[in-house]
């Protein structure tokens, strides 16, 4: 992905050490918006803040079940 002053800022993929993968924008270092694709079979596309999921998004669980809306 890309890099600023030795920072994550842009768009790149993370793959985590537990099976995560996340694939998006980074912004000053964090995940700013995204999929995360969860090792347990989850997805979620959305935002995040402070490399959290928080704003407007979509989980899909794996057992099928999705939700629409706002995360804090």
């Amino acid at each position: 992905g890309n890099f600023m002053h030795g920072i994550k800022h842009g768009r790149g993929i993370y793959y985590y050490v537990n099976g995560d993968v996340f694939e998006g924008d980074y912004l000053n270092g964090t995940r700013h918006f995204g999929v995360l694709t969860m090792a347990n079979g989850s997805v979620y596309e959305g935002q995040f803040e402070n490399d959290k999921r928080q704003g407007y998004g979509r989980l899909a669980m794996g057992d099928g079940s999705v939700y629409f809306g706002d995360f804090r």
